[in-house]
């Protein structure tokens, strides 16, 4: 702990839980003038390779998991942005280069990809250069394209796509 800056750093497989909010990484800094949390991971020492990566961030918000190679959050408006992204809502898979979290039910993905296959490298996906999900509501993405083993099928110029629970047409 820095007194003179009121800064945190946790290294080492770091838990914290505050209030609905819970975090796992290698590596916390929390900033307490700001109220700013950066996670990330480190890098695995027995990689000869030095690109694989231990203890990458999983941030726990309420029902949602979101991981991400760095993770940073502010406390006071419960805002953040997520690099590397993946999280799972209802049964469906999402990933994104970035992800922002702008209020407790809407995220903005750049780069976002969504799929129901559960492989690390799936069959089938949607992508979309933007997209905003609202949270057990729906996705909006503009333009989005269909891919199939990493072939664009076809592609619409936005697509709305409900994520609620049960059935819907």
């Amino acid at each position: 702990y820095d007194i003179s800056r009121r800064t945190m750093y946790s290294r080492g497989k770091a838990t914290i839980n505050y209030k609905e909010l819970g975090l796992k990484a290698d590596q916390v800094d929390i900033n307490w003038n700001t109220a700013i949390l950066n996670a990330r991971g480190s890098v695995d020492s027995s990689d000869t390779t030095g690109q694989r990566m231990k203890g990458i961030p999983d941030l726990i918000d309420g029902a949602e998991t979101y991981h991400g190679s760095e993770i940073s959050y502010n406390f006071r408006t419960k805002k953040g942005h997520i690099d590397l992204g993946k999280t799972e809502i209802e049964k469906g898979l999402y990933y994104g280069d970035a992800i922002k979290k702008v209020d407790s039910d809407v995220l903005y993905v750049q780069h976002g990809r969504f799929t129901t296959c559960e492989l690390e490298h799936p069959h089938y996906y949607f992508a979309s250069p933007m997209m905003k999900l609202q949270v057990r509501d729906k996705v909006i993405a503009r333009p989005i394209y269909l891919y199939i083993a990493d072939v664009p099928v076809f592609g619409l110029p936005f697509g709305v796509f409900p994520i609620e629970r049960g059935r819907r047409s």
